[in-house]
């Protein structure tokens, strides 16, 4: 199973998240701390960053009482159920 890799934290995968969360509210920042958020599926994908390079340094997927390391399988299909969102809503926008 492909989960992620924190050598490999810039990946195209990875910023699709973070710009579903940003898009959906769903990105908090502390000092120097980035967390992203998304629900999917019944739990949660949760991203972390350190500073303002963007670089994500943590990948879970929180479900139930289990907490995994973000498997790339599961990181795929939230990014098509948010792209799939994404233009409904901006086809729903477009028939107002």
């Amino acid at each position: 199973m492909l989960v992620f890799d924190a050598d490999n934290r810039n990946c195209a995968t990875l910023n699709a998240l973070k710009g579903f969360s940003t898009l959906y509210e769903r990105h908090e920042t502390a000092p120097g701390q980035h967390i992203w958020v998304l629900p999917f599926d019944g739990g949660w994908i949760v991203l972390t960053a350190y500073k303002t390079r963007g670089r994500v340094s943590g990948a879970l997927y929180i479900r139930e009482e289990e907490t995994y390391i973000l498997p790339r399988a599961v990181a795929e299909k939230a990014i098509a159920h948010y792209r799939e969102r994404h233009l409904q809503e901006e086809d729903a926008e477009l028939l107002e």
